[in-house]
């Protein structure tokens, strides 16, 4: 209505900074435009939040977080990892677009204070947002001629994932070689710290997926060997089982020690356990 309409240009007639997130055609329908407020008000920052930038081939069209995780790429990404396009499950188009607006708002406030003039910001969802995947994933296809795929193998792997433990999750990432020594330490492949596959961070990320793997199967080797050590210490059939276990040894070993001194040799499946126990 006009007297809102009114209210509104009164306001923004001694305000810092304009926001909107309407499409441009409508607010140059309303007299909003950049144009005519700076008219009455030329110290005016004015911030225009939207879908898709000027000049490209859907300006002015509306768009919603789930339309702008579909065109600039991110549901993409899931597909590439997952095998199934998804959606990241919070509004995160809104949230980047309005932290970026807040950052360019500021260094236009800063630049007002040293020109005195003010000026007009376009915000746009999509191409920030596709600026976002293509600095993670043009990968060798930034130069011309491509060096190789698109995609940041690490971020696209299938195990780049929380490892399920008995309780929960847990999330573990040994970058440096200071942490990835440790780790390979810590999970008794020491061996790994020479590997060429992963003796460094080039070569750890060369080879992200195999890595992966290492770090899972690793930690799961951990949790076992820590499981069966509580059930040996706790189980009091298991206990019993090793005493008898240690007995019925000793009773072979002073019983192979006769059969020796008589010149007796033993059963041929007998031999190899007694090879196996490190007896003969």
């Amino acid at each position: 209505k006009k007297a809102g309409l009114d209210v509104l240009k009164k306001l923004i007639s001694t305000a810092d900074v304009f926001v909107s997130n309407v499409r441009p055609q409508g607010l140059a329908r309303a007299g909003l435009a950049y144009e005519d407020l700076a008219k009455d008000n030329p110290k005016l920052i004015y911030c225009s939040i939207v879908g898709f930038s000027k000049g490209g081939r859907y300006y002015n069209r509306p768009a919603y977080d789930p339309i702008i995780q579909s065109v600039s790429g991110v549901a993409a990404t899931l597909h590439r990892a997952t095998g199934e396009p998804r959606f990241v499950p919070m509004v995160m188009t809104d949230h980047t677009t309005g932290l970026i607006a807040a950052q360019v708002i500021g260094f236009a406030l800063y630049r007002r204070e040293k020109t005195g003039v003010g000026e007009a910001i376009e915000v746009p969802m999509f191409e920030n947002m596709a600026s976002f995947v293509t600095s993670e994933h043009m990968g060798a296809c930034t130069f011309d001629p491509p060096v190789g795929p698109t995609g940041d193998g690490r971020l696209l792997s299938p195990y780049y994932r929380p490892l399920a433990t008995k309780d929960g999750f847990i999330t573990v990432g040994p970058n440096t070689n200071d942490q990835a020594f440790a780790f390979f330490d810590a999970i008794g492949r020491p061996e790994l710290k020479t590997d060429p596959h992963f003796n460094t961070a080039a070569n750890r990320t060369s080879n992200a997926e195999a890595y992966f793997i290492v770090r899972k199967e690793g930690l799961l080797s951990m949790l076992f060997k820590r499981k069966l050590k509580k059930s040996l210490s706790n189980d009091k059939n298991i206990q019993q089982a090793i005493k008898d276990g240690d007995k019925a040894l000793d009773d072979l070993k002073k019983a192979t020690a006769i059969m020796k001194k008589k010149g007796i040799k033993p059963d041929p499946v007998v031999a190899q356990v007694l090879k196996r126990n490190g007896i003969i």
